[in-house]
């Protein structure tokens, strides 16, 4: 009875252990936000846009653009996109070109199939003299 007890106990932790990880690992790959560059001392946000576009009813992909340009004299410090969808139905956000130590940046976001693209969109930059 008592070595029943005591394996019952183990499987139920080991049961506990695994699903705790599984849902760990769900916490971490669900979100398709991405950070790049970090902020620096007198930087400011310069931009920020929350994009809300549904899906295509011909279950295309979806793809939004941005372009976003520094002030003159000044230079992008950092780009963060903030994926809205945690479960990993979030669209893709990439930097296609400039970014941190340009003035300028482009980031795309491409949508899953039947899916839209949810994502806050901040863009900091610093004065360049």
């Amino acid at each position: 009875m008592m070595a029943s007890l005591k394996l019952s106990t183990i499987l139920l932790l080991t049961t506990l252990a695994v699903f705790s990880a599984e849902v760990a690992s769900q916490a971490e790959i669900g979100s398709h936000s991405i950070t790049v560059g970090i902020r620096e001392q007198n930087d400011k946000m310069i931009h920020q846009e929350h994009i809300s576009e549904s899906f295509l009813i011909t279950g295309q992909k979806k793809i939004i653009e941005r372009v976003i340009r520094a002030s003159e004299n000044h230079v992008i410090t950092m780009v963060r996109a903030i994926d809205d969808a945690t479960d990993g139905t979030g669209a893709e956000p990439s930097i296609t070109s400039g970014g941190p130590g340009s003035d300028w940046v482009a980031v795309r976001f491409k949508s899953q199939r039947l899916r839209g693209v949810y994502f806050n969109l901040e863009v900091y930059a610093k004065p360049s003299y």
